[in-house]
């Protein structure tokens, strides 16, 4: 038997990696993934159908709002406006106080004829002359007769005017003179501006009569008004 002796030390080729080998392509099995249902793909449809219709209806009805905005804006004619109706504020009316009418006769003296049974006042101041209880005499020549059984008119007076009033529903005759006094001078220019008013009941049995200057015929004649408002007819 041969004893084989270790002889002097040889290095040896490092042998090439094995490269692995990939199985033919035809034979690589396919995984078995599994697939979708045909019952969910279905409804994923049904669902997106069903929002597509929603949105493209409500996008419908926010066109067809706008377009009818429009023509109600376009062809709507605005209505008026009313007019609110004001109730007017009842005002109180002001309350005035009546003047009270002064009397400027309240104070006269009051001539009665004992005769015929009138009245009638005349002022305060005027004077009854001694010789003649029918004759009342004021300031600046006037005179007023309280006259019975129609009277005395001398030549020397003119008559201008005459006409029917009427006092306490009795027709009074009134004559109105221009020229002298009874007793003066008729030809003396001086004495033919003077007046005298008669006044004569209907059956002429009583009356008044009233003489003054031009220079107051104003004055004088409503003096003379004054004392027709207070003749009271015979009772």
């Amino acid at each position: 038997m041969e004893i084989n002796q270790p002889g002097p030390s040889t290095a040896q080729p490092t042998p090439p990696l094995a490269t692995p080998k990939m199985p033919p392509v035809s034979s690589l099995k396919p995984r078995n993934i599994p697939s979708e249902s045909p019952n969910k793909k279905n409804w994923l449809k049904i669902l997106l159908i069903i929002l597509l219709v929603i949105i493209l209806g409500a996008g419908l009805f926010y066109a067809g709002y706008i377009l009818g905005q429009k023509k109600t804006l376009t062809f709507q004619t605005p209505s008026p406006t009313p007019t609110p109706e004001l109730t007017p504020i009842p005002t109180q009316a002001p309350v005035t106080t009546p003047t009270p009418t002064i009397d400027s006769t309240a104070n006269w003296l009051t001539y009665t004829d004992e005769l015929y049974h009138y009245s009638v006042k005349y002022p305060s101041e005027w004077t009854t002359p001694q010789f003649n209880p029918l004759q009342r005499n004021g300031a600046n020549g006037v005179k007023l007769y309280f006259i019975q059984a129609g009277g005395f008119m001398n030549e020397c007076m003119q008559e201008i005017d005459n006409s029917i009033i009427t006092i306490q529903d009795l027709q009074f005759k009134r004559r109105d003179f221009q020229g002298v006094f009874s007793g003066e001078m008729c030809d003396d220019p001086e004495n033919t501006d003077n007046y005298s008013i008669w006044l004569m009941s209907p059956d002429e049995d009583y009356g008044l009569s009233f003489h003054y200057n031009s220079s107051i015929k104003s004055s004088a004649e409503n003096t003379f008004n004054q004392i027709l408002s207070t003749f009271e007819p015979p009772k």
